[in-house]
């Protein structure tokens, strides 16, 4: 069996918008090969009670985003958990009527207490599939299978009998092109290095402390930074970053000389611009929903063949492609770009460069979705599955 031409919810924690993550590229993916995907956002709290809506983004017509509000008050959840379920309970089928069609997957990223019951969609699969840190709550969620990026966080679900397969990151359509053109050596002799830097600098886990110190003692080298740096077209920020630490850095960004601050960008603006660039930085720190253990732009970086340097990953520790801070030493990361930065003829190497392009190619979003097609219809899964009818006729 295969996941084609099947109709298939996949939930996010992230609303639909101009920035692709995980969540955003799976549904690409998938619409293009003849599924029909509902995008299902995050409760739309400035929505009428009750309310929902389903529209295309315009991206695939095989597409659909839904949003919505709850008809009751998401409070609940906190004060009145049983009652909350119930609540939820109604509030799927609802959705379900709205769509008009019986899904055959439901795919759930969403990693709070939400939509702990997955049976509640009707779909004979249910795959649940966090890329970030979960919660207790949602430890024992009911699924047939659970995917993750990263190991720390199948390890924290222990439902007993359930599946579990780590899958890396995947890389969207615009950088497997980028990935599949040849490597050229950079010449920077008549002109700075230029350090990429692609993502959203509003995130909590973010270290902007040690990011500031990377481009103040790397004075000349040019420093680009693409993505969101204000609530404005930002699908994934955190509001909470719009405090005063936030603001004295983005004034040092502003401020610098060797800085160049490009906002927002889609895929392909994005793929067009970063094979420029010399170098890649990533700039993280663990918070209490992230370990710094992976990240879904190393791929991105990687399709460029470019070298790129990273606070300490724990996917890619063993496997020479990144050149990483040791563990829980960020601060070494300012002379780490100086060293590379200084010796860009090794580590951009056409040998070197062409690994780094191998490994993105192989973890394109297409190639995930087989990967993962193969191993939910293994016996393993489908005999959950099996055991689930049977109990629940």
């Amino acid at each position: 069996m295969q996941l084609k031409e099947k109709t298939i919810v996949l939930i996010s924690s992230e609303h639909w918008g101009d920035i692709y993550i995980s969540k955003h590229n799976y549904a690409i993916a998938l619409a293009r090969r003849g599924n029909k995907v509902y995008f299902l956002n995050p409760v739309r709290y400035f929505m009428k009670r009750g309310a929902i809506e389903i529209t295309q983004p315009g991206v695939h017509p095989n597409l659909f985003v839904i949003s919505y509000n709850t008809f009751f008050p998401i409070i609940l959840k906190f004060h009145a958990p049983k009652i909350f379920d119930y609540l939820m309970r109604i509030q799927i089928k609802k959705i379900v009527q709205k769509m008009g069609v019986k899904p055959d997957v439901v795919w759930d990223f969403n990693c709070s207490y939400l939509y702990n019951k997955l049976e509640h969609f009707g779909a004979p699969l249910r795959i649940f599939h966090p890329v970030d840190l979960i919660g207790k709550d949602v430890a024992n969620k009911d699924c047939d299978v659970v995917l993750s990026v990263s190991q720390s966080i199948l390890d924290i679900y222990k439902r007993p009998g359930i599946p579990k397969r780590l899958i890396n990151h995947g890389v969207a359509e615009p950088f497997v092109r980028l990935a599949n053109q040849e490597p050229v050596e950079p010449e920077t002799a008549d002109r700075s290095v230029r350090v990429g830097y692609v993502g959203n600098i509003m995130m909590n886990a973010v270290d902007r402390e040690v990011m500031q110190k990377v481009i103040a003692a790397n004075d000349t080298v040019e420093f680009h930074l693409i993505g969101p740096y204000t609530l404005s077209n930002n699908n994934i920020s955190d509001e909470r970053n719009r405090d005063r630490e936030y603001a004295d850095f983005l004034a040092f960004l502003k401020m610098r000389d060797n800085v160049k601050l490009y906002g927002p960008m889609n895929q392909r603006e994005i793929a067009r611009i970063i094979d420029h660039f010399d170098m890649f930085m990533l700039c993280y720190k663990e918070t209490p929903s992230y370990r710094a253990d992976n990240s879904h732009k190393v791929l991105e970086y990687l399709s460029t063949g470019k070298v790129v340097v990273s606070n300490h990953l724990s996917f890619y520790q063993d496997k020479d492609l990144l050149e990483m801070a040791p563990f829980g030493k960020n601060s070494e990361l300012p002379k780490l770009v100086q060293h590379v930065a200084e010796n860009l003829h090794f580590y951009n190497s056409l040998e070197n460069q062409q690994a780094r392009k191998k490994w993105a190619l192989d973890h394109s979003y297409e190639r995930h979705i087989q990967r993962i097609e193969e191993y939910v219809y293994q016996p393993e899964v489908l005999q959950k599955r099996t055991r689930r009818a049977i109990i629940n006729a």
